[in-house]
């Protein structure tokens, strides 16, 4: 079984040691380097090709999003998951917009960590507690549903696709094909105005579809 091979993105000497022997701990993950700025990312991305890309928000503050958008143009296969210890409504939209597949909290239990790589390399998408609390916080104001003419089966698609099921789980549950669920997951980022699976279940949580 191939290795899960994962850059890791973080300015604080410690913080990077710690998260590297995390991660060792796991047999089927390979830590492939670790970068402490922008370009040094960016050169490493391009040189070792990751999996998945850990993301820090701290090192690079404002300029997150631009450096996922790079790292993204340069390696449109990896994944890229954001880890703090703060999070706000606008900071999870913004890197939703720019295809983050997952946000771990720093302050969880280091297995939260493993956890959320697992599951964004099998396919699906990662909100800590934290993330989802404050989207749920927000989110209060509820959207209105009806207003976006979706369908049931799309209304489905949307909960699922927002707790973290993959297409081919969908399609299991929902007893259709896979094709299917592509062709309506499509029909549903344009009728919510959204491009990613993390938009569509930051939509769900505020909408209170989840």
């Amino acid at each position: 079984m191939k290795n899960t091979r994962i850059l890791i993105v973080e300015a604080h000497p410690v913080s990077r040691e710690e998260i590297n022997s995390i991660l060792q701990t796991d047999p089927d993950f390979e830590v492939v380097g670790t970068a402490f700025y922008t370009q040094e990312a960016l050169a490493m991305n391009h040189e070792f090709q990751p999996d998945i890309v850990l993301l820090d928000l701290k090192t690079l503050g404002a300029q997150s999003a631009e450096l996922i958008s790079m790292l993204y143009q340069d390696i449109p296969q990896i994944k890229v998951l954001t880890m703090s210890d703060h999070w706000d409504d606008a900071c999870v939209h913004d890197l939703a917009a720019v295809g983050v597949l997952g946000f771990v909290d720093k302050t969880e239990l280091p297995e939260k960590i493993v956890n959320a790589i697992h599951a964004v390399a099998d396919g699906n998408i990662w909100f800590s507690q934290a993330a989802l609390e404050q989207l749920i916080d927000k989110g209060n104001e509820a959207v209105p549903v009806e207003d976006f003419g979706l369908t049931d089966r799309e209304l489905d698609v949307i909960r699922l696709t927002a707790v973290g099921k993959t297409n081919r789980e969908i399609a299991l549950v929902l007893e259709i094909s896979v094709k299917t669920i592509e062709k309506c997951l499509t029909i549903i980022y344009e009728k919510l105005g959204v491009r990613s699976r993390v938009e569509t279940a930051v939509w769900a949580v505020r909408s209170g579809l989840v």
